[in-house]
């Protein structure tokens, strides 16, 4: 990127691609004038948007990290980057934003956009070059407690990503375990680190990420197109749906490798479109939607459950309520999601054909 088309990328940018690329938290209720915007600040992981947007000279000030004033969206991608372990020069980084969209090299673009605005591009996840599974390590307490081996750990490409050396950036990726989300063809998506300490939940949140849009994959969708075993078990057993990495990783312990995980509790229609995908690969007899216990999970079930019916599936939620066995046990309270389920209780709703 030549030095002299640095001012056009940073005249062009546009903070709402910013927004969309980082999947950035905007503030909807802060009463605001037209030309700016109020989001949650992805340096410091607040509670309360204090970071200000100026859409019209593109520069913003950071409230509660004290970045910014009059420092433009250039640095702000820079910065961010940089945290998120894609260190980059401003040349780099311009070359960057051109490639995803956020800003261009047309100089009356802007002046263009006013009075005949583009149609927005669909959203997608491109591969990214960052492969953190030589680092992670299967083991860890926090893995053991939740019933992860390591032979999950490789299958799912998941693990504890350790801290660097002293001396050495951290990401925040760093100290976390981190999932790997891949798309159908195998390439890495993105890398999710879930937060083993308070300091971590409040510096960058309980999972933080690489920039990636969560409503278009499915987690392990790769597995299910590629991996023998897995696709046998969806053409006997079907395919079960649940919200979350943990969820999936105690369900492949247990032998239930026809897993995939919405990371939510909402199924968005891209999901759904993903599963229409599988399904042209392999046949689904039924679905599963075995989503957490609580009141987001089972209203997000119900929905799930109606979508993929919509689309032609046999889909069905899971009874939190059902009692199990001839003594009609139920399922205790404190069991909240699948991931809370010993190996055993798993493997015995298997052989019920509950899951």
């Amino acid at each position: 990127m030549p030095k002299e088309q640095l001012p056009a990328v940073w005249k062009n940018a546009s903070w709402e691609r910013v927004i969309d690329v980082f999947g950035l938290e905007v503030d909807g209720n802060r009463r605001c004038k037209a030309n700016e915007t109020w989001i949650k600040s992805p340096f410091t992981g607040e509670k309360t948007a204090s970071l200000h947007l100026n859409l019209t000279e593109n520069i913003f000030k950071d409230f509660s990290s004290g970045l910014g004033a009059k420092i433009g969206v250039l640095n702000f991608c820079q910065d961010l980057l940089a945290l998120r372990g894609q260190a980059m020069n401003c040349y780099e980084v311009a070359s960057w934003m051109v490639e995803n969209g956020i800003s261009n090299l047309n100089i009356r673009s802007r002046e263009v956009r006013n009075h005949d605005p583009e149609p927005k591009k669909p959203q997608e996840n491109k591969p990214i070059q960052v492969d953190l599974r030589r680092f992670v390590q299967p083991q860890h307490p926090e893995l053991e407690h939740r019933q992860v081996s390591d032979a999950t750990c490789r299958y799912l490409g998941c693990g504890f990503l350790p801290e660097r050396p002293n001396g050495n950036k951290q990401s925040p990726l760093n100290g976390r375990l981190v999932f790997q989300v891949r798309g159908m063809s195998g390439a890495i998506l993105t890398h999710v680190g879930r937060a083993l300490t308070l300091r971590q939940e409040k510096t960058n949140g309980k999972y933080w990420s690489f920039p990636f849009f969560k409503k278009l994959e499915i987690y392990n969708q790769d597995n299910l197109l590629s991996d023998a075993s897995a696709k046998d078990q969806v053409q006997r057993l079907g395919l079960v749906l649940v919200e979350g990495f943990f969820d999936v990783a105690v369900l492949v312990e247990s032998g239930c490798l026809n897993v995939g995980a919405l990371m939510g509790s909402h199924m968005t229609e891209q999901q759904v479109a993903r599963i229409k995908f599988i399904s042209s690969h392999i046949e689904i007899p039924k679905i599963t939607v075995f989503l957490d216990r609580d009141e987001a999970g089972m209203i997000g079930a119900r929905k799930a459950v109606t979508a993929l019916r919509k689309n032609g599936f046999s889909a069905e939620a899971f009874d939190w309520n059902q009692t199990l066995g001839s003594s009609f046990v139920e399922i205790p309270a404190a069991i909240m999601d699948p991931g809370d389920m010993s190996l055993r209780q798993l493997k015995w709703l298997r052989k019920q054909g509950n899951i």
